[in-house]
């Protein structure tokens, strides 16, 4: 992404050099971009603009709001009037000395139209009336320098290049009396050097004819003909306002540019200034003093009393030093210059500049100043520059203010390590002085969870360090990285297998590179390659299992390289790595290294054999080939075709077990390859720290295996405050598995199969420990600093705090359920609390939890209500997870949910367990009638005699079944559910009919119908059967509760019927 041109990478780090936190990156796009590289400068692209005008428009008001109030506050009985000639000139210093440039502005707001042609302003330098340049922000500008001061300074290589002298007149016309400065003004402009200078026309590029050129040597965009384009002394001036947009009068002057942007614009005026100079605009002036400055001059030191390795911040005051008002100058001191040689006193702002003479000095006005010195520098290191180049920042444009440091904090240079207590070292400039004593302070450090510290509750660690505090200009941060720094480090178990531990002797300090150490270069495991790197190898001594790597030279073409690999042969062989029990993990840091080379992809391999080429992969791990990752935490199960190292707790043992061809005896190699671009590879003095650790975690062996170490980047809280904070969570380790024979997608890995998903935090400033069970005493989360202290003795010290498991519990919402109710599951356990920023989530499984259903009459017959069942956490950090499920049809059966617990408040590992029911209710069966006459067929019916029946049709008897039972709630009742039968009817013994089977019974009753159906709530029963009788309707019908004659309810609404009836009609013959 860009703004303007600017990518958004060199946005973020101009915000970061400003100090500023940026919410509108446009706008600073927008502050950075000069009118020339715009198309159209008034608008720039589209209709917004897009250069600094507009911007530089506001800033100017709120200067001069700044100013007007300054004004009232300093003259109190003055008139507006008073107020505003006072207001109209400025100048940019009242103390100027030696080849020091005076900036003039007049800001009259009654001539500040820079849209139409105005008369061009003068203000007085000494009595002597000069015009004045009008920039885009309607002000007036001129800019003095004392002649005889620039006449001796310019062009003698020691960067004062002022211009070329015109002192008959300069202009752009090639005219001698078309001039902007009349002839009998000495001015210095940026003319050709070769071109005659004497007011003669006919000289392209002379004084005359500034903007013109020599064939087209300076007519185009970019050419550097002029001699000091990248000297010239004055490089700020403001840029020129432009009447009626024409170019036709530049500042309301008619000045004239090229095409390069050079011309008769800027100019300097040289004036031989006297002691006290008048500058005046109608009735506003102002003295400006000229000559040495040396009562102006102050040295000051921002901590007197450092430690070694501390950044020194030196600030000197001093306006003789201030040569550019538009531009923050630099000079450059040699501080063993204290015999008054002052051999190194160098004009740094452009070029390569040679140093200032002693004659020089003097004649800039120097008597004292100028001249920055120490008495000793045994307790001075190189930073950015050795001591005898120290470079001197001013603050900002035009302040007089000189800084050890730039903008961004970094120190020109330091207190050297190990630097003995108790030495001074005097520091002057300009008559004065200020010591620094080197002191080493005693440092404490404090772990505080605010009480009883559970899962997932943050504790926080404070270092109270002063001897850390190396930069008093910023907050500062304890990285991991940085091979200087003491990191708060907290070793879990035994720490793991690290850099620092094992048997290579090529890891131990001081030890250079080799074939069994370190080796970098664009070769691969095994081999430097061509191109690499000669090492000495340290291991920090602040008990944070660092490598500290130091280069030494480069050999071959590094800079052609676009990989870079880092092959570290660690003291640990493959049979130690297969010793740890459970799940190992491998920890990394290569930040340092990555970040100077700007890397782009970062793969990691272990190998026992000292290559990881395609016919030896199954001696090697991949342990991760994908991203940039700098750092970061993965398991060793290797890719396809890499060998791996897997739990034995896990049945799946991934491709290959790692490393079955070798006997495992030799020591095993950490391999980082960085992917980065040409001409980004690593000096020849680098200097950064890494880290890589074997971690290993078993919940299986009864014991603490929570072997690991964790580097804290604590952060000082605010600017030389010398007080470091950072947090620590920890989370215990729990059952939850996905390596079971149940795999839900919501399923938590909680225990110590994916152990690597749960250690994103093992460095940075908040941590997150992992355990296997609570840890109190010896076996605490401890947190440890390495302090140096006064007596320059390193002395651990540490601070602890106990964690502990929790008792959990388990419960369903209900003691019964209905079929097809909604349950909910609630189990209670901070343990359970595994990310205090997100809501975990747990899958029911044989090892976390479980809701099992048991059938009615027997305690063996088991089965799992759901395979997929999630309980999600309530909320970040609570500990309490719910869930829920839909009740089965399994009336009559018991519930029970089991909670399987790692660890409760004793370190036990138990199971809990709540238990429910699904409701069955008792259902009954009726005829519609107690006594039923004989049924007959046609001619079966006698008389009274005996004789043959008069009656020819047969009587037949209709009998009405029916069937109420709450736990049916279907349409149909048959007998093909487990916990229904079939309806017998018998007369005596036999059977004579049956009714809810799943067909129709032909024989031995050929009118039997199998189903029977519902009545919806409302149907008036005993009006249907009546009905169904007087039509002797024919088989089973489903009434209708809207053919209904059952009274409504008061509500208008039909009566509902707490259980469901079932009917059914049978006609014998």
């Amino acid at each position: 992404m860009s703004l303007y041109g600017f990518d958004m990478a060199t946005l973020v780090d101009a915000g970061r050099s400003l100090r500023i936190k940026l919410k509108r990156f446009d706008m600073l796009a927008c502050a950075l971009t000069h009118p020339s590289v715009m198309p159209n400068p008034a608008t720039g692209l589209g209709s917004q603009p897009s250069t600094y005008q507009r911007l530089e428009f506001l800033g100017d008001r709120v200067l001069g709001l700044v100013i007007a109030e300054r004004l009232l506050d300093a003259f109190p009985d003055e008139s507006e009037g008073e107020l505003a000639r006072r207001y109209a000139v400025l100048v940019s210093t009242t103390t100027l000395a030696g080849a020091a440039i005076l900036e003039i502005v007049v800001n009259d707001p009654d001539n500040s139209d820079t849209d139409n042609d105005v008369t061009a302003l003068q203000a007085s330098v000494g009595g002597t009336d000069y015009d004045l340049t009008q920039a885009t922000n309607g002000k007036w500008y001129a800019y003095v320098v004392d002649l005889s001061q620039a006449d001796l300074f310019n062009e003698d290589n020691k960067g004062f290049e002022f211009g070329q002298k015109c002192a008959s007149g300069m202009g752009k016309a090639d005219s001698t009396t078309d001039l902007i400065v009349a002839s009998g003004t000495n001015v210095y402009v940026a003319a050709l050097s070769a071109s005659s200078h004497s007011a003669t026309a006919g000289n392209p590029g002379n004084c005359l004819d500034v903007d013109g050129a020599i064939a087209v040597t300076d007519d185009t965009a970019g050419t550097t003909s002029r001699q000091d384009l990248t000297e010239a002394v004055l490089q700020g001036a403001p840029s020129l306002s432009d009447p009626d947009a024409d170019s036709a009068n530049l500042g309301q002057r008619a000045h004239g540019l090229n095409a390069s942007g050079y011309g008769t614009w800027p100019y300097i005026i040289g004036i031989n200034l006297s002691d006290d100079n008048e500058v005046a605009y109608g009735s506003d002036a102002i003295n400006v003093v000229y000559g040495n400055t040396d009562d102006e001059t102050s040295i000051s030191l921002a901590n007197r009393n450092p430690a070694d390795n501390t950044e020194i911040h030196l600030t000197l005051t001093d306006p003789a030093l201030n040569i550019d008002p538009t531009t923050a100058d630099l000079w450059k001191f040699d501080l063993s210059d204290n015999d008054g040689d002052y051999t190194t006193v160098i004009f740094q702002n452009n070029g390569t500049n040679t140093a200032l003479s002693a004659e020089e000095l003097g004649q800039h006005g120097c008597v004292s100043n100028c001249a920055l010195s120490s008495d000793v520098e045994g307790t001075l290191a190189t930073g950015a520059n050795t001591v005898s180049a120290v470079i001197m920042t001013e603050s900002g444009a035009n302040t007089g203010v000189f800084e050890s440091f730039d903008i961004n904090g970094n120190g020109q240079f330091q207190t050297s390590v190990g630097a003995a207590a108790d030495t001074q070292t005097i520091f002057s400039y300009g008559g004065n002085s200020v010591d620094m004593i080197i002191t080493y302070n005693d440092a404490s450090i404090s772990f505080d969870a605010g009480g009883d510290w559970a899962p997932g509750q943050t504790a926080t660690v404070t270092v109270n360090a002063p001897d850390a505090n190396r930069n008093p200009t910023s907050a500062e941060t304890l990285n991991a990285y940085d091979e200087t720094v003491v990191i708060p480090t907290i070793v879990m178990g035994t720490g793991g297998l690290t850099l620092a531990g094992g048997s290579n002797a090529k890891l131990q300090p001081g030890a250079t590179n080799g074939t069994t150490g370190v080796n970098i270069g664009e070769g691969g495991p095994g081999t430097e390659g061509a191109s690499n790197y000669q090492l000495v190898v340290y291991n920090t001594t602040d008990h944070s299992e660092r490598l500290r790597i130091v280069h030494q030279a480069e050999y071959g073409n590094t800079a052609a390289a676009t990989s870079t690999w880092i092959n570290v042969t660690t003291g640990h062989s493959r049979a130690d790595l297969l010793a740890l029990g459970g799940t190992v993990v491998l920890s990394y840091d290569v930040t340092g290294p990555a970040e100077e080379m700007a890397s782009t992809d970062i793969n990691v391999y272990v190998t026992d054999n000292g290559d990881n080429s395609t016919n030896t992969k199954i001696e090697s791990i991949d342990v991760n080939t994908s991203g940039n990752v700098k750092a970061g935490v993965f398991d060793l199960d290797g890719g396809s075709g890499y060998g791996d190292l897997v739990s034995s707790d896990i049945t799946a043992q991934g491709n290959q077990p790692w490393g079955t061809a070798l006997a495992g005896t030799s020591l095993v190699t950490v391999n980082f390859e960085f992917t980065h671009a040409a001409g980004k590879d690593m000096a020849a003095t680098s200097d950064y720290a890494i880290a890589a650790d074997f971690c290993n975690f078993d919940q299986n062996n009864g014991s603490l295996t929570h072997n690991c170490i964790y580097r804290l980047e604590a952060v000082e809280t605010g600017e030389d405050t010398g007080i470091f904070e950072g947090t620590v969570e920890y989370i215990t380790l729990n059952n939850s598995s996905n390596s079971g024979t149940r795999s839900n997608s919501g399923e938590h890995n909680g225990n110590d199969h994916e152990v690597e998903s749960l250690l994103g935090y093992v460095k940075g400033d908040a941590l997150t420990v992992v355990l296997q069970d609570s840890v109190s005493g010896s076996d605490s989360v401890r947190v440890v600093y390495n302090d140096t202290d006064s007596y320059q003795v390193a002395t651990k010290i540490g601070a602890q705090v106990d964690t502990v498991t929790n008792t959990g519990t388990v419960a369903l919402d209900a003691d019964s359920y209905g079929v097809s109710d909604i349950g909910t599951i609630t189990i209670v356990d901070a343990d359970l609390n595994q990310d205090s920023g997100l809501r975990d989530t747990y899958g029911n499984s044989s090892t976390t939890f479980d809701l099992t259903i048991t059938k009615a009459g027997t305690t063996v017959a088991q089965y799992s209500l759901a395979n997929n069942m999630t309980i999600i956490e309530t909320g970040a950090s609570t500990g309490v997870f719910v869930g829920t499920f839909l009740v089965p049809d399994a009336k009559g059966a018991d519930m029970e949910l089991t909670y399987f617990e790692s660890k409760d408040a004793a370190g036990s590992a138990v199971q809990y367990f709540d238990t429910a029911t699904i409701q069955s209710n008792t259902g009954s069966v009726a005829l519609d009638r107690n006594l039923y006459p004989t049924p007959f067929a046609s001619g079966e019916l006698n008389t009274g005699a005996g004789t043959a029946s008069v009656i020819t049709e047969g009587g037949a008897v209709t009998a009405w079944l029916t069937v109420s039972d709450a736990d049916e709630t279907n349409d149909t009742l048959t007998a093909g559910g487990a916990s229904k039968g079939t309806i017998n009817v018998k007369i005596g013994t036999p059977i004579c009919f049956t009714a809810g089977g799943t067909t129709a019974i032909t024989s031995p009753v050929s009118s039997m119908i199998g189903l029977l159906y519902s009545m919806p709530p409302g149907t008036d029963v005993s009006w249907k059967l009546s009905r169904l009788a007087a039509k002797k309707a024919r088989g089973a019908k489903q009434f209708s509760s809207k053919k209904s004659r059952k009274p409504a309810s008061k509500s208008g609404k039909p009566r509902k019927y707490p259980t469901k009836v079932f009917y059914l009609y049978a006609k014998d013959k």
